[in-house]
């Protein structure tokens, strides 16, 4: 069960909440997903994306995007395989 916990101010109203990594990843990633499909040419291009079968791993991907962070690419790398396909295409 995912651990939520509530911060409260001194009179004891709700001012926050601490969240598990994880939770906090998933809601960016719907959050994101909701405001590219906003756009009809977006949600065109990942639905295009989604129809593809291949992509090409995240290192290569931030090589050719010119990200010479090396060290953030492999951090993020370690959680993702491969660069979706939207992604892979406009490279």
């Amino acid at each position: 069960m995912t651990e939520i916990q509530y911060v409260s101010d001194e009179s004891g109203n709700p001012i926050g909440v601490i969240i598990p990594i994880e939770l906090w990843r998933e809601i960016e990633s719907e959050k994101e997903t909701a405001y590219l499909l906003k756009s009809d040419n977006m949600k065109r291009r990942l639905l295009e994306a989604k129809e593809r079968p291949d992509g090409i791993p995240f290192e290569e991907a931030c090589e050719k995007l010119g990200i010479w962070v090396v060290d953030k690419c492999r951090q993020v790398a370690k959680s993702t395989e491969s660069v979706p396909p939207a992604v892979a295409g406009g490279l």
